[in-house]
């Protein structure tokens, strides 16, 4: 369980602070492999902009074929992913701008941890104006070769100067929970429609809105000004 007065760092994924950001990318791989005549499922979609590249092309040449003409397709793919990123609009997630203030004025430093590469995440935080709420960001470029994405949780930790079980990381996904709960993180877990798909005894669910995972979030975290620094109408949702 959670202990309270304890936390002294806070790391959130991107896609639940911006969550379109996950649908950019799918989309983005569905119209390039599309465009080059391999029509893309959803799911398949999905499954690749969660990969780093090396994996993404064994996946898909598995799933497709070894005729899978995957580097044709990943340029095609960020290029009509940073179109979409600079000529969509964007949203940030309802009281997400709040709790981030909110965090601020706690003193309690914050990092991104994104499974995109530097490039969209940077063009992400910078079209939704988030950049100046976080003390570190970390991408999958970031990574080494043949480090794990638990690795990117603990770089975060590095940079923000804390040790790795003093982390609260908000997550979304299945995976990024289990990447976060071996890096030795405690992960409060922001559920939406499809998630979780299965048990996680190490996560603990904080609900479905960045605003409920405050409210949970804030007993546990090493300040002893929480309560009197947070109004109430930070975390209402509009």
């Amino acid at each position: 369980m959670p202990r309270r007065n304890f936390y002294k760092a806070v790391i959130f994924n991107i896609e639940g602070l911006v969550p379109e950001a996950e649908r950019i990318t799918c989309d983005a791989w569905k119209r390039a492999s599309g465009g080059l005549g391999y029509p893309m499922q959803e799911v398949v979609a999905r499954t690749a902009a969660g990969l780093l590249p090396a994996d993404a092309r064994r996946f898909l040449k598995n799933f497709f074929g070894p005729e899978f003409p995957f580097e044709q397709v990943y340029v095609r793919m960020t290029i009509v992913r940073d179109a979409y990123i600079r000529n969509w609009t964007i949203a940030v997630a309802r009281g997400a701008r709040g709790v981030l203030a909110a965090l601020r004025a706690l003193q309690i430093p914050k990092a991104i941890a994104s499974w995109s590469d530097a490039q969209a995440t940077e063009m992400l935080l910078g079209r939704t104006d988030l950049f100046q709420h976080f003390e570190a960001v970390v991408s999958r470029d970031d990574l080494t070769f043949g480090g794990g994405w638990e690795d990117m949780y603990t770089i975060a930790a590095l940079r923000l100067g804390v040790a790795n079980e003093q982390c609260l990381v908000v997550e979304k996904s299945d995976s990024g929970v289990r990447s976060a709960h071996s890096a030795g993180m405690t992960v409060m877990m922001l559920a939406d429609a499809r998630t979780p798909t299965e048990p996680f005894p190490h996560a603990y669910y904080a609900g479905k809105s960045v605003t409920g995972v405050a409210r949970d979030m804030i007993p546990l975290l090493d300040t002893q000004r929480s309560t009197g620094l947070i109004p109430r109408s930070q975390f209402a949702l509009p």
